[in-house]
């Protein structure tokens, strides 16, 4: 059945897209492409043609199946896109009798029937589907004596032998060590070092008699003398030295003043901008294609 034609829908589709930027993402002015534009006029034949069934087809908003209080949606507005689980509940469910197919389903699982249940699963069935560590002790093994196997066993693991307990914070001094007197060697040791008021030494001391007249030993004069500099080594140039008088009369070649002079280059704006870039020419304006471009040029039909 061929659906009516919808002038106002077909005007609404026919008008350009609108432009959603903003100030901040604004494009600027319109380039200008020489001699081309992208946009071209539409011919009148074109715009007073009907569309086809198919235009007309999907030129069809999609249908909207929300109706009543479901228009809004808020549960899918807050839930990141998703739809809420949670939704409002039509009384006449409430009260609705359920069918025998929903009875069936809300059945619990039954177990077959070659399954017999045993007296004492009490704790099988209340611990989650596994049977306690908790069990009935038998009377007689409750009163029954144990091996010296089992003895050992059940004793702690004792300590090492070099095994020393932590100390405590506080250290418990002897009363014999509380009562002791120091030696004179401790007495010594324990003054404190008499110190001039400077922290350094004076550099001038003292000198005794007998290190004024001793006479180094030749391993001493030995290792008293510097260390001489070696035979190639060049002392450091002056900062300001005499210019030779050939240097300061020499005349530079040719060569070292064709190879003195700047690279001239041209600015980057020119070199990047090349006005008739997108210029083309009129013969190939008023050209036309051959069979051979028409056939290509046409879709593929499938």
């Amino acid at each position: 059945m061929k659906r009516p034609y919808d002038e106002n829908r077909m005007a609404e589709l026919a008008q350009h897209r609108n432009l959603r930027s903003m100030w901040i993402t604004e494009e600027g002015q319109k380039a200008e492409w020489r001699n081309q534009d992208s946009l071209w006029p539409v011919r009148r034949a074109a715009m007073k043609h009907d569309p086809s069934a198919r235009l007309v087809t999907l030129a069809q908003p999609k249908r909207n199946f929300q109706q009543g209080e479901r228009l809004s949606m808020p549960e899918f507005t807050y839930s990141c896109g998703r739809s809420s689980q949670l939704w409002r509940m039509n009384p006449a469910a409430l009260i609705a009798e359920a069918t025998p197919r929903i009875e069936q389903l809300s059945q619990h699982k039954t177990p077959m029937k070659e399954f017999v249940e045993k007296a004492d699963r009490d704790h099988y069935v209340f611990s989650c589907g596994r049977s306690s560590p908790l069990w009935d002790v038998n009377r007689e093994a409750k009163s029954a004596e144990a091996t010296g196997r089992i003895e050992s066993l059940s004793k702690h693991k004792e300590n090492p032998k070099s095994f020393l307990p932590s100390r405590t914070v506080h250290t418990i001094i002897p009363k014999a060590a509380l009562r002791a007197r120091s030696t004179e060697r401790i007495d010594m040791l324990s003054t404190a070092r008499s110190r001039d008021d400077f922290p350094h030494r004076d550099p001038q001391w003292k000198v005794t008699n007998g290190a004024k007249a001793s006479t180094p030993s030749t391993r001493t004069t030995e290792l008293a003398k510097f260390k001489g500099l070696p035979d190639t080594y060049q002392p450091p140039r002056e900062v300001m030295r005499p210019v030779t008088w050939s240097a300061r009369n020499a005349a530079c070649s040719t060569r070292l003043e064709e190879m003195s002079r700047p690279v001239m280059r041209a600015s980057m704006d020119l070199v990047q901008f090349n006005p008739n870039a997108f210029e083309v020419k009129e013969n190939a304006l008023k050209a036309r294609c051959t069979n051979r471009l028409l056939e290509l040029s046409e879709p593929l039909r499938r």
